[in-house]
């Protein structure tokens, strides 16, 4: 992309593009820090309308399909297997509209910041099924662990995911069991670590953690199940009896072990030191720079050690310091953030959206996001997501872009702007370089030129 960047912009101009998903055509909201942290607070939209299908629904629908299959294939029965059939192609169906219904949320949301910081919570907390009766439960995961707690405390966020059976099932912790427990010499089963590990590696204190540190975590995590209903739950005849020491604190001990030990563990991992820093960092790469200055990062994890992880006060922090209003395209945008961006910019709303049949969703939404390198809750592993700008720019990467703006849904509307460098001036307003808006004049059509503007490094980059 242009050498012109990063470069200077009027915070007014900055703030949307930086921490939402741009500026709306027809919206006129001074974007000041103190505006933008306000927004937080404002009451959503009507989570019923767009409320994603509960994981362990979307999982009880899957297990019932591959019932009916596995007997129609056993037996020959060939109306069982007819409706196993069915039953998996409408709860495909349904997968496709609960992503359709994530994407109204965005275009819809009263708080895009709020939104951005769902879908990076999200990514912090990186998983994907691994098994076919998961296969659309992703969606329940985000509602029932990361949106609730976006505005309270990261140790109620972190108590939610690591715990939810989604993350259990991705990561084997369904399937540890304490060597030394009753199940565990009966069964002559053992630990599994990978939970433990991502848990000290990626989610909490990604630093100053050992080998032991991980096989003790992994003792004290065992006991969580996936009962009979796809939810979490714990069975002390699985856990490891006696003291876990992590991170120099110790945990358990009763008998029988208890769901306790495991969350003070998660209390104290979320309150650590080199969590405030890791998760900071993490947010400050993600809004503002692969590089944050340092003196941003220390703000912000001076306002969580002093709040214990009450996440407004990190956010407040990160929004009031200076070095978050530098520098603009420092960063690019994600395929999901710059289709989001381009339908807000265009003017679709999330009835717009809902509109649109399974098959077309797919066809205009889905697949570009494949090809663009980043198919929708599938991340490459449980680092999830790349933050880096690099990463999201290549030759290829970017040609799938610009097919994808120049044949971009609804860009006959532009919103409702007949020229397409006056809309541009409205969407980017500086943002706009002079050479980008004299060349939507020279654009031979309108749907041409408003193609140019989403293929724009102007507005690729945030």
């Amino acid at each position: 992309m242009s050498s012109a960047f990063p470069r200077a912009l009027a915070p007014k101009a900055l703030g949307p593009i930086r921490f939402g998903y741009g500026h709306a055509p027809n919206v006129n909201v001074p974007a000041t820090a103190s505006n933008i942290f306000a927004s937080l607070s404002v009451p959503e939209f009507n989570p019923d309308v767009y409320r994603p299908m509960a994981s362990y629904e979307t999982v009880l629908v899957e297990i019932e399909s591959g019932k009916l299959r596995s007997k129609g294939q056993k037996t020959g029965d060939e109306d069982a297997l007819e409706k196993g059939i069915a039953l998996r192609r409408t709860q495909r169906a349904s997968n496709v509209s609960d992503a359709a219904r994530a994407l109204a949320r965005i275009v819809d949301t009263p708080s895009p910041l709020r939104s951005r910081l769902e879908w990076h919570f999200t990514n912090h907390f990186s998983l994907r099924q691994r098994n076919g009766r998961w296969d659309g439960a992703m969606l329940g995961f985000v509602d029932e662990a990361i949106r609730p707690h976006i505005m309270g405390y990261f140790s109620d966020m972190l108590r939610a995911v690591e715990t939810h059976p989604a993350m259990l099932m991705y990561l084997d912790q369904h399937i540890s069991i304490g060597p030394n427990s009753r199940d565990g010499k009966s069964r002559k089963k053992g630990l599994n670590e990978n939970l433990a590990r991502e848990m000290l590696e990626l989610h909490t204190v990604g630093t100053g953690y050992t080998q032991t540190d991980v096989r003790q975590l992994a003792q004290l995590l065992t006991g969580q199940i996936i009962n009979g209903a796809q939810r979490s739950d714990f069975k002390p005849n699985r856990a490891e009896p006696g003291v876990a020491t992590v991170m120099g604190q110790s945990y358990g001990g009763e008998t029988p072990p208890s769901f306790a030990a495991i969350e003070a563990v998660l209390y104290d991992l979320a309150n650590h030191p080199l969590t405030a820093r890791h998760v900071s960092l993490r947010l400050a790469q993600h809004f503002v720079a692969d590089v944050p200055d340092p003196d941003l990062v220390d703000s912000m994890v001076d306002a969580w050690m002093a709040s214990n992880g009450y996440l407004p006060r990190i956010y407040e922090a990160m929004l009031a310091h200076p070095a978050s209003w530098r520098d603009f395209g420092a960063k690019v945008k994600t395929p999901l953030e710059f289709i989001a961006s381009s339908f807000v910019a265009i003017g679709v709303t999330g009835d717009d959206v809902m509109q649109v049949k399974p098959n077309q969703y797919k066809k205009r939404v889905l697949s570009p996001l494949r090809f663009m390198g980043q198919m929708f809750l599938y991340p490459p592993s449980p680092e999830g997501w790349p933050e880096d700008a690099e990463s999201w720019i290549s030759p290829q990467l970017l040609s799938e872009r610009v097919a994808w703006a120049m044949n971009a849904p609804y860009l006959d509307r532009m919103g409702g702007f007949r020229r397409p460098n006056m809309w541009a001036e409205k969407v980017l307003g500086e943002a706009a370089r002079p050479e980008l808006l004299t060349a939507l004049t020279r654009a031979s059509n309108t749907s041409e030129g408003a193609g140019l503007m989403l293929a724009s490094p102007d507005f690729q980059r945030r």
